[in-house]
């Protein structure tokens, strides 16, 4: 494949150094001109993925303005390949995969159809009845298609709380619902019989697919996590969380948190603890990923525009890709782990060189 280069220059970042809550501004090396960047792209939800061994990415989003569809790139040129819009009335993008679509409509509900062609596999009403958050598509396999949902239920009392629950993706039959989780990410294993759940309270849940069992659960982040991503073997796991301190009032007399922090840990999952924590980063983790052969782990913030590749092993630094402004929402390594590909907050596709 051709391929052509990034260029270097040096900034002033904000960075955290280990052991401290506060960060600094440090001169750094970073690349900010990606080899290849999408600008009519517009990927919604955490729908980016390869095919075809690499050479094409694909992604949900608005192929019109009231249609959300699912478009495919040339890895290389960046050309349009093909678009396929979604059924009408899906206003939000939530998940692809090479089989399936999904996202949400004005009124909650959620459709699920082909990807290559807009035939309605199923609609789910609702599926959480106060507000819905994500979805994820497991892999297919000879049993069919899962897909996980996540949402806030009200208890008797008023309160809110989280669930998952987990569908056919071939008939909609809702399979099993969690309720006793805190939820802001989820996603499947590359062989789909483990699912990863995680939110503010810290924790990874690691679940059997097919049971609904627990198998682990993971601890040790400092923040609410914000990003997790299995590596393609699926014996490891990085997460990203967001430490935030000190309350702030914004002009407006709104009172929040700010990010003032983020950490990366990559977790060997047959142990249940972290092989390694990536540090450094002044903002919370929007997006992680793990390359292909497991040697590189890359998180992206999810304010302040800055991605990270850092080598697994040694916890080096191996690359650092700057779009300010812009916080990182996903990220995917190629097939072969040359290059790392990212989207922002405003759904452009941007590709750069890995590092390897």
């Amino acid at each position: 494949m051709k391929r052509r280069g990034s260029s270097a220059a040096g900034a002033l970042l904000d960075v955290v150094e280990p052991g401290s809550a506060h960060p600094k501004p440090v001169r750094e090396v970073f690349e900010s001109r990606p080899r290849l960047t999408i600008p009519d792209s517009l990927i919604e939800g955490h729908s980016l993925h390869f095919e075809e061994g690499g050479q094409i990415v694909a992604g949900l989003g608005h192929v019109t303005p009231e249609t959300v569809g699912a478009r495919a790139w040339d890895v290389d040129t960046g050309r349009l390949l093909r678009t396929k819009p979604g059924p009408l009335g899906v206003t939000q993008g939530l998940a692809l995969d090479p089989i399936h679509a999904a996202g949400r409509r004005r009124d909650g509900s959620v459709r699920v159809w082909h990807a290559s062609a807009a035939d309605i596999d199923y609609v789910i009403p609702t599926p959480h009845a106060k507000s819905l958050t994500g979805a994820a598509l497991a892999p297919f396999d000879v049993e069919g298609t899962r897909m996980a949902t996540w949402g806030v239920v009200q208890t008797p009392a008023g309160g809110d709380l989280d669930e998952i629950k987990v569908w056919w993706t071939q008939t909609g039959k809702l399979l099993r619902t969690h309720r006793d989780v805190r939820v802001n990410v989820l996603s499947f294993s590359a062989d789909g019989k483990t699912m990863a759940s995680a939110g503010l309270d810290r924790r990874v849940t690691l679940w059997d697919a097919a049971t609904g069992e627990v198998l682990r659960t993971l601890s040790g982040h400092r923040g609410p996590i914000l990003a997790l991503a299995f590596a393609p073997d699926g014996k490891t796991l990085a997460t990203g969380d967001a430490s935030y301190e000190g309350r702030v009032q914004s002009s407006g007399g709104r009172i929040g948190w700010k990010a003032i922090s983020g950490e990366v840990k990559l977790w060997d999952l047959a142990t249940g603890q972290p092989r390694r924590t990536f540090t450094g980063l002044g903002h919370g983790i929007g997006a992680v990923a793990v390359s292909p052969d497991g040697t590189r782990v890359a998180g992206a913030t999810y304010y302040g525009g800055i991605t990270r590749v850092w080598d697994a092993s040694t916890g080096a630094t191996l690359k650092t890709f700057a779009v300010p402004g812009v916080a990182g929402v996903d990220a995917q390594f190629t097939p072969d782990g040359r290059e790392l590909a990212t989207v922002g907050s405003e759904g452009i596709i941007r590709i750069w060189d890995s590092g390897r």
